[in-house]
């Protein structure tokens, strides 16, 4: 009998000993499988709520998302605004800066609380390393210059204090070398016809000068790689051109369709567009390709549902926006994937995606809205 109870103590020591070690502190107590199993096939690296942060009208056009070089939190937004105070709780026209950290809008300037018409809107905004703004479109009423095509302006400036003298809007604008480029729909600089693509010193507005010898049909996107200017054209289909200071010259075969947006990553160009060919409808393309230094080449082995209608990189990967969905291309597989679970509702004519301070936003008609995990 005393055998047995002297058993049955140590069996006890060591159930209290285990029991101990488990429960040591600083130690986390061990969770067992059935709390960290996943479901087969659920992957937590997709968006999986929907969330809008203001209801656009019918006449609200976002065209650009640019992010505060001095507050990754920050952004501004460039567009047409119905000078609507429900849209985004502010009176502002043009352009609307937002805050991710709050989720809250503030007007850009008093200077764009003037009067719009329906062709006018602002394209696009850009800050220089210097921390002026350059604003890019074709609007009214933004003081004190009336019919404005280009400008720069402080960020804290309620006037702009440069324009230039253009029969066209600007849509792009870059800083190179400590040259500012801008390009667009314009042909002619005062009474003098000129490139597309125009370049002036930060240091020195009055002097701008033509960027390569050939008048193509517009500038829409532009992108510096590897001592070269691309461009592709808002008014032509089927090409990007490039220059290095000298003419402007057709980017490998071309596309069968249109290029709706252009990206830079790590020193490679991808576009995304409508193109499922070259010009010739020699050979096949993905509605995303990459350059690889000769011609364009198809981005993943599947092709995409619809054509890309914006490009977005972010923590290694590279996202693309289609009419009523968002993918991104998996490198491991080569291929592209949803980026949204099942739970997010249905996307109705989406137009763009942007990535501020780590969360993604996107624009559709209705709704500018965040998706969260």
């Amino acid at each position: 009998m005393m055998n047995v109870l002297r058993y049955f103590l140590l069996i006890i020591f060591i159930l209290s000993f285990q029991f101990c070690k488990k429960s040591e502190p600083g130690k986390p107590l061990p969770i067992s499988d059935k709390h960290t199993h996943i479901p087969p096939g659920y992957d937590p690296t997709l968006y999986r709520n929907k969330i809008s942060r203001a209801n656009l009208t019918s006449w609200d056009r976002i065209n650009d998302i640019v992010i505060d070089s001095t507050n990754p939190s920050k952004a501004y937004l460039t567009g047409y605004f119905d000078n609507s105070f429900g849209t985004f709780g502010v009176y502002t026209t043009g352009i609307v800066s937002f805050n991710s950290s709050n989720n809250s809008f503030a007007a850009y300037s008093s200077c764009f609380f003037g009067s719009t018409s329906l062709s006018s809107e602002v394209y696009t905004l850009f800050q220089s390393s210097n921390g002026d703004h350059y604003v890019g479109g074709y609007y009214y009423s933004a003081s004190p210059t009336v019919n404005l095509k280009f400008a720069r302006k402080t960020p804290s400036g309620t006037a702009f204090t440069h324009t230039v003298d253009l029969n066209g809007g600007v849509r792009c604008v870059r800083e190179q070398g400590g040259d500012i480029y801008f390009g667009g729909d314009f042909t002619q600089l005062g009474f003098a016809y000129c490139t597309p693509i125009l370049s002036m010193n930060t240091a020195n507005n009055s002097s701008i000068n033509q960027v390569g010898a050939l008048n193509t049909s517009g500038a829409k996107l532009m992108e510096y790689v590897n001592s070269s200017w691309y461009i592709t054209s808002p008014n032509a289909t089927g090409y990007i051109m490039s220059s290095n200071g000298g003419l402007w010259a057709l980017v490998g075969t071309g596309f069968n369709s249109y290029v709706n947006d252009m990206i830079q990553v790590n020193g490679k160009l991808y576009v995304g567009g409508s193109m499922t060919r070259n010009m010739n409808s020699s050979m096949f393309r993905n509605y995303v390709n990459e350059f690889d230094g000769t011609d364009w080449v198809k981005v993943g082995t599947n092709n995409l549902a619809s054509q890309c209608l914006d490009l977005e990189y972010y923590n290694g990967k590279l996202y693309a926006c289609m009419y009523n969905a968002i993918v991104y291309f998996d490198s491991a597989s080569n291929s592209w994937k949803n980026a949204c679970g099942p739970e997010v509702p249905a996307f109705v004519n989406l137009s763009k995606i942007k990535f501020i301070n780590g969360k993604l936003y996107g624009v559709e008609s209705g709704s500018f809205f965040e998706l969260t995990k």
